[in-house]
């Protein structure tokens, strides 16, 4: 009977050694799965880290470009300004020179016209005498 129960021992260690070597190879199977999923998902975060790396420095050149595009605005807002005063300034100065325009004219057609009646009254007096 000894021998019937080292061959029960040696089944059943048999047994176990089997359901260990099993449970040993699920284990490691297991472990290199979550390796896999840990390994992807390190390599999106890095991913997406460099796209919002790429993304900062992008939005970081478009401020300074719309800084500098702001400070040209300004500029050119100043200038049109400074420009629409000039423009106010000569048009009075046009203003002014059509007003002393139209009094020369006015004083010039007043002249022509007592210039006329000088003449008439001259050609008159000259045919009395």
């Amino acid at each position: 009977m000894e021998e019937g129960s080292k061959n029960r021992v040696i089944l059943i260690l048999l047994i176990l050694g089997i359901i260990f070597f099993v449970a040993t190879i699920g284990s490691c199977s297991n472990a290199q799965r979550q390796r896999d999923a840990r390994e992807k998902e390190l390599a999106a975060r890095l991913d997406i880290e460099e796209k919002v790396n790429k993304i900062l420095r992008e939005k970081s050149a478009i401020e300074g470009e719309l800084g500098k595009l702001e400070k040209e605005i300004e500029e050119e807002r100043s200038a049109h300004k400074a420009t629409q005063e000039e423009l106010a300034k000569e048009r009075q100065v046009f203003k002014s020179l059509q007003a002393e325009l139209d009094n020369l004219n006015t004083a010039e057609e007043k002249l022509e016209a007592d210039l006329k009646d000088a003449s008439a009254a001259e050609s008159l007096n000259n045919s009395k005498k």
